[in-house]
């Protein structure tokens, strides 16, 4: 039985991997300090080992920035479907189309500041993972944390209502 040290955010099914180790086979495991894997060498899960440490921006920051991004994404769209739902988006969409239409600018206006506004989750997104590639250390990525009031407050706060008040 082959054993190293790990830390717990090591990618153990990358590491048992790179040693030739086969998914579904139930012959390893992590006690918390340790992962064991039986039936491959030493020699074997040391190289394995050497080659993750070598290469950890690919086994191991990477995963853990695109699970960040993902995390901050679904907190974005969650804040901005607490303002606006899918089914009053798609009734700004129709009104919008509409007003277009119509030639009705400032309705039109008016209602595009909701989708500018979600336009900015992307552009905010885009940003945010520039910073995050910058960072090479696991606990940073975890603890990287947005700014959800500055982005609360760029909202237009717009409504239906008013919107369709308006005559142009």
């Amino acid at each position: 039985m082959a054993h190293i040290k790990v830390s717990r955010f090591d990618n153990l099914s990358k590491i048992a991997e790179l040693a030739g180790y086969e998914e579904g086979n139930n012959l390893s495991k992590y006690d918390g300090k340790f992962f064991y894997i039986y039936d491959i060498s030493q020699e074997k899960l040391d190289a394995a080992f050497r080659k993750y440490k070598d290469n950890l921006e690919e086994y191991l920051y990477e995963p853990f920035r695109e699970e960040k991004i993902m995390f901050l994404r679904g907190e974005m769209e969650a804040l901005f479907q607490s303002f606006y739902n899918d089914s009053l988006k798609q009734k700004f969409m129709e009104t919008l189309n509409i007003s277009s239409a119509r030639g009705m600018k400032n309705r039109a206006a008016y209602i595009l500041q909701v989708f500018d506004w979600s336009d900015s989750i992307e552009k905010y997104l885009d940003r945010t993972k520039k910073k995050l590639d910058k960072l090479s250390c696991v606990h940073k990525i975890l603890d990287f944390k947005i700014d959800l009031k500055t982005f609360k407050s760029k909202n237009p706060n717009i409504n239906l209502k008013d919107a369709l008040e308006m005559k142009d």
